[in-house]
């Protein structure tokens, strides 16, 4: 079980990572809800829908739908998406016991119609369009659509202080590697200054390890 420390938050054993908070925030605690109120860092100090923030960047203020940046191509044609674990967050809580025995290593969810040979626990190789790759094992699993391919994020641990899950995964299972970098001003270009789109407009292929 994790420790509370008023200083310096949530402590949990066997990963040396804190969570962070200020003393102030944490002597506050709890918050009188009608006392409470919150800032978003807005003009308005609301949610802001339309963003002149983002307006002033050059980019879209009020962000609409837009096709894929990346299309199926040459044999890559399984789109990559991502998810993060309930037993996770991302590799804070992978080095517990608790959690690790709950979750121990990362796997590619890939539905039957795409398998083909391949068995639920095969370690296979996932390659993008630009020649980069992880492997990992397969989970075979119909709940995931025809055409698509998870790797769950926060996977893959180069650290030596992360002891439990160190070297789990193949060679780590981080979706991350399968992830085209892009500069910010070609993020902005492309309508997406968060650079959230990049995780999802992958394609990749997967074979046998």
């Amino acid at each position: 079980m994790p420790r509370l420390s008023p200083a310096a938050g949530v402590i949990w054993p066997g990963c040396r990572k804190v969570c962070t908070q200020s003393r102030r925030r944490a002597l506050s605690l709890p918050v009188d809800p009608k006392s409470y109120a919150p800032s978003y860092g807005t003009a308005g100090k609301k949610v802001a829908l339309y963003s002149t923030i983002l307006e002033d960047f050059g980019a879209a203020a009020l962000p609409a739908w837009q096709p894929p940046a990346r299309q199926p191509d040459g044999g890559y044609d399984l789109q990559l998406i991502i998810t993060r674990p309930g037993q996770h967050i991302h590799s804070s809580t992978q080095n517990p016991q608790n959690n690790h025995e709950m979750y121990p290593k990362n796997m590619l969810w890939i539905n039957s119609a795409d398998a083909g040979a391949i068995q639920t626990g095969d370690e296979v190789k996932v390659e993008n369009q630009f020649g980069r790759s992880i492997r990992l094992e397969a989970w075979v699993a119909p709940r995931i659509m025809p055409g698509v391919v998870c790797v769950p994020h926060g996977f893959g641990h180069y650290s030596k202080l992360l002891t439990v899950a160190l070297g789990k995964s193949g060679d780590g299972g981080a979706s991350g590697e399968l992830i085209e970098p892009f500069t910010i001003a070609e993020a902005v270009a492309n309508g997406d200054p968060g650079q959230g789109s990049q995780m999802q407009d992958v394609y990749v292929k997967v074979t046998k390890a």
